[in-house]
């Protein structure tokens, strides 16, 4: 997919506040490759270096980087950028020459935070968004949840290699597969506004899932799949589109109420179609 793309891997994001269920979601899809791996907190003491580091720890694997938060240090964003690219980490040897090492970049990347990553439009457009929301979970939820969990102390990596059982039609099948989604898509918005590389990243997405569905893979329809993703991307571009001073203004305050730092009756009020604040 990486070569097939032009030298880049989109990266997921997964957006939304404490207990949405975004990092049991990618948790779970890391347990595809055996053990469990614990993310990696961009909010702590994680360096650049370290977190690079890892990426070269698995060959087409999956790293989880979390707590992501607008305001971290600008190499920091600049590095999670270049992991889109594979650009590892880069530094001259200490010797006589002008020699210097790199750290390859090997895996995908999964991003989850509670801030949307609209700092940087760069970064926004290397990101696929998927948002979180829902907090309450019926008693249906919580026993498929420990069933879930059951299959995940037992191993989920026989998924991987089912997968793998068909990686020869996948390399055939993706690069014109790709292309012609790319376009399908493109007309399908409509909207030359569209940055290519939201159009690419979705593409990818479809191109693989149209590939599983061919060979009966696919669990759910494709035409619903691709749907949710045009409307996900839509939802993406408006966001791009409205990352102003004044909408990054709401998006604070939307955060600080999905915190419960601030309370409706106490701190705002809805009335009348106004906000009072």
């Amino acid at each position: 997919l990486f070569r097939s793309m032009g030298q880049r891997m989109p990266m997921p994001f997964a957006y939304g506040k404490r207990g949405s269920g975004k990092g049991t979601m990618i948790q779970s899809l890391t347990r595809m490759w055996g053990d469990k791996q614990d993310q990696i907190m961009l909010g702590g003491a994680t360096t650049v270096v370290g977190f690079m580091r890892k990426m070269a720890q698995f060959s087409n694997g999956l790293v989880w980087l979390d707590e992501y938060k607008n305001n971290l240090q600008i190499k920091v964003i600049e590095s999670i950028k270049n992991l889109y690219d594979r650009i590892g980490y880069e530094r001259g040897k200490k010797d006589n020459g002008f020699s210097t090492e790199s750290t390859p970049i090997l895996s995908a990347v999964f991003l989850s935070g509670q801030e949307m990553p609209t700092a940087e439009p760069a970064l926004f457009t290397r990101t696929i968004l998927l948002t979180f929301s829902e907090t309450k979970r019926t008693e249906k939820d919580r026993e498929e949840y420990r069933k879930l969990l059951r299959m995940e102390e037992e191993g989920l990596s026989h998924l991987t290699v089912a997968l793998l059982s068909n990686r020869e039609d996948i390399e055939r099948d993706f690069q014109q597969t790709y292309e012609q989604e790319l376009r399908d898509l493109s007309t399908d918005v409509n909207n030359n506004d569209i940055d290519e590389r939201l159009l690419g990243n979705y593409s990818m997405l479809i191109a693989t899932a149209r590939i599983m569905d061919n060979l009966n893979l696919l669990p759910f329809s494709i035409d619903v799949f691709k749907t949710q993703c045009i409307s996900i991307l839509m939802n993406q571009y408006f966001i791009l589109k409205g990352s102003d001073d004044t909408s990054k203004f709401w998006q604070v305050v939307e955060q600080l109420v999905s915190t419960y730092i601030i309370k409706e009756e106490e701190h705002y009020k809805l009335a009348n179609g106004y906000i009072y604040i």
